[in-house]
């Protein structure tokens, strides 16, 4: 009987023991996922900038590109995009839609000799690729993570969609594409085309939209979109605390909005990060 009792008082024992293990392990998984969730790396405090969108009627000061007063910024814009080159970043993204604000962490490659630009968006978390985007200046290619499916559209709009809460996003990808790529002269050379050598402006008309091109003595200052057909107005500039002569800079900021009522779709802020510029990618870099 007292050996009954024992093994009794034993198994009491082991059982509340096993409980108290699981208690604890619970506890510890517990800690370690809010840790996760609420842990944030100490960053300084970015001031925030106002992006303003220019006067679309303002014409004066501009002259075709074969006219000699337009020699002057055009060859400045040359000298640009010979100095430019490859390169791959690691970037953390801000999107604000409305109250809601998501933040996603990627990397891109950018290949100049044939104008490529890839951009992975990454789990927050993890790490995973849960998107992948590829394109050059005519054509754009999406790929989901974990699905086989390649999507192929013109250069244009894009939509992303948030993995969690399912939410599209909008982003007129020509602005950031073209801010990235450097690639000026074609364009500003062509019929149509506007060149302002006093304020370093160019103003180009692209399948019915208008994009206006602005310089300071260092590079590309800012682009901006403004569709009519799409109720779509959109502008990335660069942060006055980057504008250092590099290419890419450090922090683009981006606005998108309706013209018709003003109201602001999104505003996305870029940093990037681990610059390394090079002078040739490897072509498996660019396979989706």
């Amino acid at each position: 009987m007292s050996f009954i009792k024992r093994k009794y008082s034993s198994l009491q024992v082991n059982l509340l023991s096993s409980f108290k293990l699981r208690i604890i392990i619970y506890l510890i998984l517990s800690s370690l996922v809010i840790f996760i969730l609420t842990c944030k790396s100490p960053q300084n405090k970015i001031p925030e900038e106002v992006v303003e969108y220019s006067e679309s009627t303002d014409t004066k000061g501009y002259f075709s590109p074969q006219d000699k007063r337009s020699e002057s910024l055009l060859q400045f814009v040359k000298e640009l995009e010979d100095k430019s080159s490859s390169f791959t970043a690691d970037f953390s993204m801000k999107v604000v839609t409305g109250n809601e604000t998501n933040n996603i962490n990627g990397k891109i490659f950018y290949e100049k000799e044939g104008k490529k630009v890839k951009i992975q968006l990454l789990d927050p978390f993890f790490g995973a690729i849960i998107s992948q985007i590829l394109a050059n200046p005519s054509v754009i290619k999406i790929k989901q993570g974990g699905n086989e499916k390649l999507y192929v559209q013109k250069m244009g709009d894009i939509e992303l969609v948030d993995p969690v809460g399912q939410k599209r996003y909008r982003i007129p990808f020509p602005v950031i594409f073209y801010s990235i790529a450097l690639d000026f002269t074609g364009e500003f050379t062509s019929v149509g085309s506007l060149v302002n050598p006093t304020e370093k402006k160019v103003k180009v008309s692209r399948n019915k939209d208008e994009y206006l091109y602005i310089f300071y003595e260092g590079g590309l200052e800012s682009l901006e979109l403004l569709s009519k057909e799409r109720n779509l107005q959109a502008k990335a500039k660069v942060s006055e605390a980057s504008k250092k002569g590099t290419h890419p800079p450090e922090r683009i900021l981006t606005r998108v909005s309706e013209p018709s009522s003003g109201k602001n779709i999104s505003q996305v802020d870029i940093l990037y990060k681990n610059i390394k510029r090079t002078s040739k990618i490897s072509d498996k870099e660019f396979q989706l």
